[in-house]
């Protein structure tokens, strides 16, 4: 039995899941654990999830598996549909991984695994390899680099039904291999220059209700504008010990399984920081900041001047981010450092302090 942790050569993204009509997530939420622990990041959907929505999912995260449990006895349709749908958009790649305990027979395993599914686990693996062994299993069959030959996805961005699978490709090249696609990017970039697109910012402690406003906008804008389409990106942080990340914002939004809505999570892949250091390239927002540009803007005189400190590096202890209210019409700083800003605590270690500004320049 392997207890020794494998190390993933590449960013390996993992969606994990509980099979339709299956209530049954105590090992999928075990296992989902373990797999973010050993450097993974992992896009959880917890149970009762068709697969439909675990096959968008892998396509519009760009997903290297798929791991699922079916306790509920259609494993065998379950997976074989699964992976003709995921051929049948383009993404053959993603690897399928599967367990049900005794609920899988052993001939089932190998039929399914003879279909084309990488690897159900059974028992009798569970006592061999155990845990950690499984998982290792896994996370080296998925070890692939991702985001690392691009063959024209920006070219094909606005046409057919793969067009979220290539800005899912996209968003993978900009975070994984930033400089061996820097022509590709660099070209994006200046097309987004025209685009005007408004960008909307939401933060919060954990627990707060993000998720779940952020679901209710989405129900809203769908049924107000018929015509027009949305685009979430979900940031949340990575482990400083692993560099795993649980990934856990679709487990609340209903609203965003629709043909006008495309969802990419991202890990901030850097820790103490809030923000993914490439969300600039994946919202498309080429005054950075996610458009908070409009406040230094605002607000020149308190972030340029009077001794205010504005550190994007160095020193996580003095890094700040900027922005502005527009309801009460206040520039804010939100800091690591309580000896240089002090006042109310807005999250864990992170303090903001309101500066009154009535000006513009």
């Amino acid at each position: 039995m392997d207890t020794t942790v494998y190390v993933p050569k590449n960013k390996v993204r993992v969606v994990t899941a509980a099979s339709l009509f299956d209530g049954h997530d105590a090992a999928i939420n075990v296992m989902r654990r373990i797999i973010q622990s050993t450097g993974c990041e992992v896009i959880h959907l917890g149970h009762d999830r068709s697969v439909q929505e675990v096959v968008e999912t892998a396509i519009q995260e760009d997903a290297n598996a798929i791991a699922m449990t079916s306790y509920q006895g259609g494993h065998n349709e379950y997976f074989k549909y699964m992976y003709d749908l995921l051929k049948e958009r383009g993404a053959e790649h993603i690897k399928i991984f599967g367990g049900g305990g005794g609920v899988i027979l052993p001939e089932e395993i190998k039929e399914l695994m003879d279909y084309g599914i990488t690897r159900i686990y059974s028992p009798d693996d569970g006592r061999a390899m155990g845990l950690q062994g499984m998982i290792n299993d896994l996370v080296m069959q998925a070890d692939y680099p991702t985001g690392a030959q691009l063959q024209g996805e920006e070219k094909k961005l606005n046409t057919g039904v793969q067009a979220k699978l290539d800005i899912a490709r996209l968003i993978s090249a900009a975070e994984n291999y930033p400089d061996q696609n820097q022509a590709v990017l660099n070209d994006l970039r200046s097309q987004a220059k025209s685009i005007k697109t408004p960008v909307l910012g939401i933060t919060g402690t954990g627990g707060a209700g993000k998720s779940s406003l952020v679901d209710e906008l989405v129900r809203r804008f769908l049924a107000d504008f018929p015509e027009k389409k949305l685009a979430i990106i979900s940031i949340d942080p990575s482990k400083r010990k692993t560099g795993g990340a649980l990934l856990g914002d679709r487990i609340r939004m209903n609203s965003i399984n629709h043909d006008r809505v495309y969802m990419r999570s991202m890990a901030t892949r850097q820790a103490n920081l809030a923000l993914s250091s490439h969300v600039d390239d994946a919202d498309g927002n080429p005054s950075g900041q996610l458009g908070v540009e409009f406040a230094r803007r605002r607000c020149r005189e308190h972030f340029e001047g009077g001794g205010l400190r504005f550190d994007r590096g160095g020193d996580q202890r003095n890094r700040t981010e900027r922005y502005y209210d527009h309801r009460t019409q206040r520039c804010g700083f939100v800091c690591n450092d309580t000896r240089i800003w002090g006042s109310y605590a807005v999250g864990e270690d992170r303090y903001a302090r309101l500066c009154r500004c009535g000006g513009v320049e």
